[in-house]
């Protein structure tokens, strides 16, 4: 089975291009914002998605919803902005676990039609899409999305811009620097990808050295030996065998300007993940290189828990 958790952050269903143009979270440095707190605590307590059976624990999903409640979220063919923000809208207007439950659960119609769907494909139940993956091991259900609601509809077995057929309209085409193609990997339908954000390097839309388009750095030649490295406040990646700048500096996040360490965007050199702890209901860990403070009683959890089932790490969490 795999982690449910990247499906809703950073991947499974194809929709618009990112959103960089918006506002950014204006908190101090050393916190998150509200909405994005909640969020971090409800997705890892009510939904179970911690360490060691998914990969991300606290750090990387509070991360990744901080950046994405900032405009700031990861770009790709899989990663469905429009409809991962209709799914966080909902798990912050719920009141309670089952609440948070009901924002990614199919219905039992929708569930149904998994019976008849190939063994761990995706489907489309009308213009909903349904996982056919339980959401935990401990919980019944599996994860669905209504794809209408973001402003996309579900194409064979994804979220999708819109239908297409690669024979009339072209298997891609560029838009500025956004790649736009009729079909990718798994995919069946219209999707697109912005080839400058962080996630693609900062590259281009443009043409590969074998003839094809894709995300294009316009640097020296690379390849797959390539190790990511930084230029000042620039992290430099190789994509489609040439080398790819992106400047750090252009992510502002939980009140950080971030810069470049170790190939990686940043906010900090203080920490490593898996390194959590409690304090009280304080839950403490970090992300993006620094620490962050949630307590769990603010967000209505009883308290704050570690699981060190994955030595040496140790994960914090909040308790109902």
């Amino acid at each position: 089975m795999k982690p449910i958790v990247p499906w809703l952050l950073a991947g499974a269903v194809a929709a618009a291009t990112s959103c960089s143009d918006q506002a950014s979270d204006t908190v101090p440095p050393g916190h998150v914002s509200n909405d994005a707190l909640a969020l971090c605590a409800k997705v890892t307590t009510c939904l179970g998605w911690m360490p060691p059976e998914y990969a991300w624990g606290m750090d990387g999903l509070c991360a990744l919803i901080a950046r994405d409640r900032a405009g700031e979220g990861p770009s790709s063919y899989s990663v469905p902005n429009a409809a991962r923000g209709v799914m966080l809208d909902c798990i912050a207007e719920a009141s309670d676990c089952a609440a948070v439950h009901a924002c990614v659960t199919a219905t039992p119609e929708q569930q149904a039609v998994c019976d008849t769907a190939p063994s761990g494909d995706g489907v489309c139940a009308g213009n909903v899409y349904v996982s056919c993956e339980t959401i935990h091991e401990s919980e019944p259900g599996v994860f669905a999305v209504d794809c209408a609601v973001a402003g996309l509809i579900c194409n064979v077995d994804a979220c999708v811009l819109d239908t297409c057929d690669p024979v009339i309209d072209g298997e891609e085409h560029c838009e500025g620097n956004v790649l736009v193609t009729c079909s990718h990997g798994d995919i069946s339908g219209l999707v697109s990808n912005d080839c400058s954000s962080e996630s693609m390097g900062g590259s281009i839309c443009g043409t590969t050295a074998s003839g094809s388009l894709d995300c294009v750095g316009t640097g020296a030649a690379c390849d797959n030996l390539f190790e990511r490295s930084c230029e000042g406040t620039v992290k430099v990646t190789c994509q489609s065998q040439k080398e790819a700048r992106f400047d750090c500096s252009q992510v502002e996040v939980m009140g950080y300007t971030y810069y470049c360490h170790g190939g990686q965007c940043v906010a900090g050199e203080e920490c490593e993940s898996g390194h959590d702890s409690c304090d009280g209901t304080v839950a403490r860990f970090c992300m993006d290189g620094v620490w962050m403070d949630l307590d769990c009683a603010a967000y209505g959890f009883s308290g704050c828990t570690i699981d060190s089932s994955d030595p040496p790490s140790t994960w914090a969490y909040c308790t109902e």
